[in-house]
């Protein structure tokens, strides 16, 4: 011990400092980054062992607070935090990311103490004026205002939707000089598993240093095995990625008005029938070609990437939605997308594509998915194989794919290919890749989802000749 307290305070805070992991994840999937846990018990034992070890172990083990509910008081753990840094402002200017979990039952906003109020008016005084505000959002609101340094928020929303408190914090923002690092947010959704309303969380994109920002929705086990994808949002600055959300064309364009620069764009309809409830609508009230149409033209410019999947339980019920496209059957399909200027990966649904000749030039990657192999035609398989030379000089890979329980789907594919001449290989009697093109062409037959609907019976309707429109 003594030769560790002769060692300089710089290099004791170095040792302190490694304590502390910061994950790096890919950002395709992710946030760009986030903070992970503080060996909190090393740094306690560490505040123990002496005052010279305790200096240094503190700000360390304050710069990644988590603040789970209590037990017996589930805020207790804010109060005693909050204390914490009233009393040690210093203590405050360390931490850099905080997790907050919302209560499971909102108390009585009348039965605030007068320590509570207290906080209250030290923090903006008008912010109480003429509604309740609850308890936990006052403490979180105080704690947030005297966090001048940090940089990661991460919430746990266990009863419903914060935008109650977002929209506090937003004002705290725009009133004080609070959270001037703010670099991400994190948004942990348990209050029901169905698809996310994100447009409450737009106001963090005015957040100068914003880099990152994610929902998570908490899913059973048995969901997660069978959906290929994670039910997960993330935006960062040039990246937006729509796994788990749902929203309309007006709300859809503010979002992508706020870009200057888009490189990624993905959207995947959740299947909403295996969900409990949503936080807005039923069904995603925009169309394949309005999305499309929209992006070309504020960031056909910029996009590299784009990943559309509107599976088969794509319907269109909001009433404006329908009346705009009343008559008009390419609602349905991705228009001619030769305005995306530097666009290197497509991933979309392969019965939404009309021509293969509305595919842009500068194409690296392709994927066509939920293809229906026995509808699968020579001339479509002939136009594929010839694709480099027709449309795409610069492709590299094509990818078709489908789920299907039975073999004749892949075997419609091998008939195709020997009529056509064409050289291919197989693997896992499920997949024929083509040789000899220039690029690699590949067809991948899987085992259909257990929620997902065959593609031969999902033709979609009309909205004119819907039950649904009718009901409208």
């Amino acid at each position: 011990m003594s030769k560790l307290l002769q060692l300089p305070i710089e290099l004791l805070a170095e040792i302190a400092n490694h304590l502390v992991l910061t994950h790096y994840v890919d950002e395709h999937d992710y946030a760009s980054w986030f903070y992970g846990p503080t060996d909190a018990r090393t740094l306690m034992r560490l505040c123990l062992s002496s005052r010279v070890l305790r200096d240094v172990a503190q700000p360390v083990l304050h710069m990644h607070a988590k603040l789970p509910l209590g037990t017996d008081d589930p805020l207790r753990p804010l109060r005693r935090f909050l204390r914490t840094i009233l009393q040690r402002p210093d203590l405050a200017r360390s931490v850099k990311s905080l997790y907050l979990q919302t209560p499971d039952q909102v108390k009585d906003d009348n039965a605030l103490d007068l320590s509570v109020l207290r906080t209250a008016l030290l923090l903006t005084p008008d912010m109480c004026a003429g509604r309740p505000i609850p308890q936990f959002n006052i403490l979180a609101l105080a704690i947030l205002s005297r966090l001048h340094n940090l940089e990661c928020l991460t919430l746990t929303a266990r009863l419903q939707h914060p935008r109650n408190f977002i929209r506090s914090v937003h004002r705290l923002r725009s009133r004080t000089p609070a959270l001037p690092k703010m670099k991400s947010f994190h948004l942990n959704k348990v209050y029901d598993n169905g698809p996310v309303n994100l447009e409450d969380l737009f106001v963090f994109l005015d957040c100068p240093n914003f880099e990152a920002m994610d929902t998570y929705t908490e899913m059973g086990e048995w969901l997660l095995r069978d959906y290929p994808y994670a039910p997960r949002n993330y935006i960062t600055r040039d990246k937006i990625v729509m796994r788990w959300a749902l929203m309309d064309q007006s709300r859809m364009e503010t979002l992508l008005s706020l870009y200057s620069s888009l490189s990624l764009f993905a959207f995947v309809m959740p299947p909403l029938s295996l969900v409990d409830t949503a936080d807005v609508g039923l069904y995603s009230q925009f169309t394949p070609e309005d999305v499309v149409n929209t992006l070309q033209s504020l960031h056909g410019k910029t996009l590299e990437a784009l990943h559309l999947d509107f599976h088969p339980y794509y319907r269109v019920t909001h009433r404006d939605v329908a009346r705009n496209i009343t008559g008009r059957i390419s609602y349905k399909f991705y228009p001619p997308l030769w305005d995306f200027k530097q666009l290197k990966s497509l991933k979309i649904e392969y019965n939404r594509l009309r021509q293969f000749t509305n595919l842009p030039i500068t194409l690296e990657g392709l994927e066509l998915g939920r293809c229906f192999f026995p509808d699968l035609t020579a001339q479509s398989l002939m136009q594929l194989m010839h694709l480099k030379e027709a449309s795409c000089p610069r492709i590299e890979q094509v990818i078709v794919w489908s789920r299907e329980n039975e073999e004749e789907g892949i075997e419609r594919v091998r008939e195709l290919a020997r009529s056509a001449g064409g050289q291919f290989s197989e693997a896992s009697g499920r997949t024929v890749t083509f040789t000899g093109l220039g690029y690699c062409l590949q067809f991948e037959s899987t085992h259909r989802l257990l929620h997902e609907p065959s593609y031969e019976s999902s033709s979609e309707e009309d909205p004119e000749d819907s039950e649904d429109a009718e009901d409208l």
